[in-house]
């Protein structure tokens, strides 16, 4: 055997320590049952900073679970990226990281975090690992084996549109983050319609934001908007809210309404007259409407 062979043969070896490490056994599916811890209390959960997705959430999103993220098609890949984000930012505690798992095919697909733009969002990259993945397993065994550790404050696991991950492999993330005590965010290219594990389920896309409501004089680009629409909770009721990205103070808000609502009207319920039958009718609207029309009669 040659010199170079015989070095090459040593590194893929499962005798090198660095392959037996990363070669270990998957653990079963029970065992990682007896060691989840329960679910965290409310005063451990998320908070998102808007007061009616808070509430909906039981107080914010959930720690030690894994929260499943795709837009609407793939025109809205970018909303859903900036949603992920800011949830990770917001996870970020003092001592701890933050793993973004990409696979190959994902990183094709929608191309690599961006240093700097991570930076200027508010997601630090001194605090931001990156893991490629050449393929979908691998991806989902590095994603659940840094939800166990302790160390870590989320884990942003993305997968392209053609990745399939069943419930079973679901249940394995979910059970690790409770493990860990990480939130598990799943940036999936693409909706699934298949039943999952996560605690949430998010499908986003991208919103308009007013600029002149943000405080932009100058008309230029507003704020990160996006459309969010909650179709499975765990803990509470889904819905839809429209969410804006502070970078300068790393929060979410409640998107403005770029157009004005008319106010309910106040007079409604005086209007409301009993019929012989016990219903309601909107007695004096019809005499409104009578007296137009006869006045548009006689006088055109």
């Amino acid at each position: 055997m040659s010199p170079m062979a015989a070095v090459t043969h040593h590194l893929l070896s499962a005798e090198n320590p660095r392959i037996s490490a990363v070669s270990k056994p998957i653990i079963p599916l029970a065992t990682l049952k007896a060691t989840a811890r329960p679910a965290p209390p409310a005063g451990e959960r998320l908070r998102l900073g808007v007061g009616s997705l808070d509430a909906a959430l039981s107080g914010g999103l959930e720690r030690g679970a894994c929260h499943e993220c795709a837009p609407a098609s793939a025109l809205h890949l970018g909303a859903a990226t900036a949603f992920v984000s800011g949830l990770a930012k917001l996870a970020v505690t003092p001592g701890k990281r933050i793993v973004w798992i990409q696979q190959d095919l994902a990183r094709l697909e929608g191309g690599m975090p961006y240093a700097p733009g991570c930076d200027a969002f508010g997601l630090s990259s001194s605090t931001l690992l990156l893991v490629r993945a050449a393929r979908e397993k691998e991806a989902l065994w590095a994603m659940e084996e840094c939800l166990r550790s302790p160390s870590v404050a989320a884990v942003i696991g993305e997968f392209a549109s053609q990745s399939e991950i069943d419930l079973t492999a679901s249940r394995r993330l979910s059970l690790a983050a409770q493990q860990g005590g990480g939130v598990g965010l799943l940036l999936r290219h693409k909706p699934d319609p298949n039943p999952q594990a996560a605690a949430t389920r998010w499908h986003i896309t991208s919103a308009s934001a007013d600029a002149a409501s943000v405080g932009d004089a100058f008309g230029g680009l507003g704020p990160i908007a996006v459309s969010l629409n909650l179709t499975k909770n765990r803990r509470g009721p889904t819905g839809r809210w429209n969410l804006v990205w502070n970078h300068h103070e790393g929060h979410f808000a409640e998107a403005p309404l770029s157009v004005a609502v008319a106010p309910a009207f106040a007079d409604r319920p005086s209007r409301q007259a009993a019929t012989p039958d016990g219903t309601a009718s909107n007695v004096t609207d019809f005499q409104r409407v009578a007296e137009a029309a006869e006045r548009f009669r006689r006088f055109g």
